[in-house]
């Protein structure tokens, strides 16, 4: 999708996604896939949609984690704070389900 033709909802809910990624204990930092980096982002790494039926955000996140932190530990954290983000940010979609994906491609 052209970063200029997404919602501002979905712009918004990238950019508190990836800042309650970055903030989360052995992130070492998010990691963009080559899509991200010929779309250039507003928040690489992280991608956002938004379904109207069902109503639904799905959240893919996809980062590097430390050397010394247990990866699916530090996932797991990434996916709770993703949430937690995204509910505040938008608080009148607390019914909208939210689903987080964590991938780690690299431990440094």
């Amino acid at each position: 999708m052209n970063p200029l033709t997404r919602t501002p909802e979905e712009r918004e809910t990238a950019t508190a996604a990836a800042a309650a990624a970055v903030d989360v204990p052995g992130v070492a930092y998010l990691s963009p896939r080559l899509t991200d980096r010929l779309r250039s982002r507003t928040a690489p790494g992280v991608t956002v949609r938004w379904r109207t039926d069902p109503a639904q955000c799905a959240v893919t996140v996809s980062l590097a984690v430390r050397t010394g932190y247990q990866a699916a530990r530090v996932a797991q954290h990434v996916r709770k704070a993703v949430v937690e983000a995204v509910y505040a940010t938008y608080p009148q979609t607390l019914t909208t389900p939210v689903t987080v994906s964590v991938t780690v491609t690299a431990i440094v």
